[in-house]
Formats: structure tokens, C-alpha cells, sequence
């Protein structure tokens, strides 16, 4: 997974605010709590697997990979379906994963 083409992104302490400028119409997507860490370790580590994503996110929070492999899916999903991640096609990262958005990184400074 890595961040999208064209997306932008803030960050504050307790949340994360992003939209795909690419796409007139699109609407901010605010992700909170733990959402806001998965994005953050999407935009610190990507390219990253899933598994990776989840082992990371497990780890921060100190719990079992397996109780949060579902949800942080789910969320992959809704953030894929806005056009807000990418998925990588490869096992290993190549040409199309190992491009950042120009938007990447906090706007607020």
C-alpha cells in the first residue's frame, strides 16, 4: 500500500484529513484514532504490505496482529475505494509503488 497520486494530507495530534485532488468533487476524508495511525504508517513506511501495516499497527498498540487484521482490511478498503491508497501489484515494491504523492506530509507546517 502507498499513498495515492495526487493526494493531500494534514496531520494534527490527534487525527489525519486527506483528499484526492486528482478527482473534482472529492471530499475530505478525516480518520481519527487508531485510522489516523495506519495512515501515518502508510505515509512513513509506504510502500508496505498489509501484513506489514498490520504487524506495525499490532505493535504500537500492543496487541495481537490477528484481533485488528479485519478492521485495518476494511479500512484499506475504504481508503482504495477513495482513491486515497494504492495497493501494490508486486510483492516487492517497484516503479509502481515507489512513487509518493507530491501532496505527502503534514500542510500545517
Amino acid at each position: 500500500m502507498r499513498i495515492g497520486d495526487g493526494v493531500a494530507w494534514t496531520v494534527s495530534p490527534t487525527r489525519v484529513v486527506a483528499m484526492d485532488l486528482s478527482h473534482p468533487g472529492a471530499h475530505p476524508f478525516v480518520l481519527e484514532a487508531s485510522a489516523a495511525v495506519v495512515w501515518e504508517e502508510i505515509a512513513d513506511e509506504g510502500p508496505i504490505r498489509p501484513d506489514d501495516l498490520v504487524l506495525r499497527v499490532a505493535e504500537a498498540f500492543g496487541i495481537e496482529a490477528e484481533n485488528i487484521r479485519d478492521s485495518i482490511a476494511a479500512l484499506l478498503g475504504e481508503l482504495e475505494s477513495r482513491s486515497l491508497v494504492v495497493r501494490c501489484t508486486r510483492a516487492s515494491a517497484g516503479p509502481d509503488c515507489t512513487t509518493q504523492s507530491s501532496g505527502r506530509g503534514s500542510m500545517n507546517g
